[in-house]
């Protein structure tokens, strides 16, 4: 199930107070550890969203999880856990991280490629990528095999493909037409 909507206005609404309180970094690093946190652990997800788990339990474990976080992301996760929302906090953070982004003129780049970026790619591309959009750019990297080489670069709907896969089928696609030419 998409919790896109629910985790927008989530994320929109803990926006909102984050900004008016001068914390929207710190927030989204919160958000960020929470995430990475529970990603890491599936048996402190399962928890959460058990429904033997009393409520208030639920409210202790992360509270005694994440000490270090700012208390408006301690009330927001406690807001979430009462709504029994649980479920959609990475998503949640996602569209907390796209606000910040928006706000700051940082756009988001995914970024697929046959295998991981070194620094100096990562740089380059971010570099490039700065240039022809004339904004700020964060990378998301991604990594499919299937390309053989090259890069395909996702910013919004717009899609930069010069993959080796892609080229070796524009050529193919080519041929072809030849052929029956």
């Amino acid at each position: 199930m998409s919790y896109v909507i629910v985790a927008k206005r989530y994320a929109s609404a803990l926006y909102q107070v984050a900004n008016e309180n001068r914390l929207v970094d710190q927030v989204g690093a919160d958000l960020q550890l929470v995430s990475e946190t529970l990603a890491k652990t599936p048996e402190f997800v399962t928890l959460l969203q058990s429904p033997k788990v009393a409520l208030e339990e639920k409210k202790e474990l992360i509270s005694s999880a994440f000490t270090q976080v700012q208390s408006i992301t301690k009330n927001f996760l406690s807001v979430i856990v009462e709504g029994r929302r649980e479920e959609a906090l990475a998503e949640i953070s996602k569209e907390y991280t796209k606000l910040a982004d928006d706000a700051k003129g940082v756009l988001e780049v995914v970024v697929t490629s046959a295998s991981s970026l070194d620094d100096a790619e990562r740089d380059g591309v971010t570099d490039a990528f700065s240039k022809i959009l004339g904004r700020q750019v964060r990378i998301q990297e991604k990594v499919d095999k299937s390309l053989l080489g090259g890069l395909v670069v996702q910013v919004g709907d717009r899609l930069y493909d010069g993959s080796v896969k892609n080229k070796l089928e524009r050529f193919q696609d080519t041929l072809k037409e030849t052929r029956v030419g």
